[in-house]
């Protein structure tokens, strides 16, 4: 059944869309504070989950940033052969944040692809999306989430966000 224009599911559909743009905006433009000025071999790549018409898709994962790291590490590999992954869900207008069982699904998805950390990425129209770090499982979002910037998140450095991060607030 198509949804209807103006419709509360289309209005819906229609802020996710634009969370979803902002969101790998805000990435793009944290490593070097310029729009689109990373080199390009070091920028994120987007992997994006929408359903069947640009719509809501199952899974917990909304986007996946990866880039590739350009370090030596040992004999094993070459430099540009290892990369950096980070989990992205993305909350836009008045969508609830996860719950607690949503924060188990995630740190799951998390271990399983040695994923260098778990955001959430909230957006508001007519601002930019904040974005927070999962640090513990916990029910309460204000212990479980801290907020960070798109930079410390997607900068230049190999590390991973860890609760030293926490102290950028």
């Amino acid at each position: 059944m198509p949804v209807r224009p103006g419709s509360p599911s289309a209005q819906g559909a229609k802020t996710a869309r634009w969370a979803t743009t902002m969101t790998r905006w805000a990435i793009r433009f944290a490593p070097s504070r310029k729009r689109q000025g990373t080199q390009a071999a070091k920028r994120w790549q987007f992997v994006g989950f929408a359903g069947p018409n640009g719509s809501e898709s199952r899974g917990i994962v909304d986007l996946l940033a990866i880039r590739r790291v350009h370090i030596r590490t040992d004999e094993k590999f070459r430099v540009g052969d290892l990369f950096d992954i980070v989990l992205i869900q993305i909350k836009g207008g008045t969508a609830p944040w996860p719950t607690f069982d949503d924060l188990k699904r995630l740190r799951a998805v998390q271990r399983y692809y040695h994923a260098r950390a778990v955001v959430l990425a909230s957006w508001q129209k007519g601002t930019e999306p904040k974005f927070y770090v999962l640090h513990r499982l916990l029910e309460d979002r204000r212990i479980a989430w801290s907020e960070a910037s798109a930079a410390t998140i997607f900068g230049r450095s190999r590390r991973r966000v860890t609760t030293a991060t926490r102290r950028s607030r």
